[in-house]
């Protein structure tokens, strides 16, 4: 392609003029893009990666030894058949009521630290 040098200016004119509208408006939106999927992807995985891939602390609510096992706030789940019935020492054994509300709920065992039953803090 010989170009005289008219012709050559109006192609490097042309040029730089999409140059400035892909790094004006394109390249923004593309890395805005791809920062959004790091960091969701980051997220699932739970680790930061500031510097390398530091995994996040395991949550107690997935600790059998915790007091906080399968803990969920507002969870509404039926008293669990094995579950011991409460003593009273004057009037014998007091049975449970028939829908207690508990905070136990076998998803929160599973589910993986900070992400919670909607998912909406990621």
């Amino acid at each position: 392609m010989n170009l005289n040098p008219a012709q050559f200016i109006q192609e490097l004119k042309r040029k730089n003029k999409r140059l400035i509208d892909y790094v004006e408006d394109k390249a923004p939106r593309i890395v805005g893009v791809e920062a959004v999927n790091f960091f969701k992807s980051t997220f699932d995985k739970g680790e930061f990666t500031d510097k390398g891939l530091i995994k996040w602390k395991p949550v107690k609510r997935t600790d059998k030894n915790s007091k906080w096992y399968g803990f969920e706030y507002r969870a509404r789940s039926r008293t669990p058949s094995n579950h011991p019935k409460r003593k009273n020492a004057k009037r014998g054994y007091k049975p449970r009521k028939v829908n207690p509300i508990t905070n136990f709920s076998p998803a929160a065992t599973k589910r993986k630290t900070l992400n919670g039953a909607t998912g909406d803090l990621k």
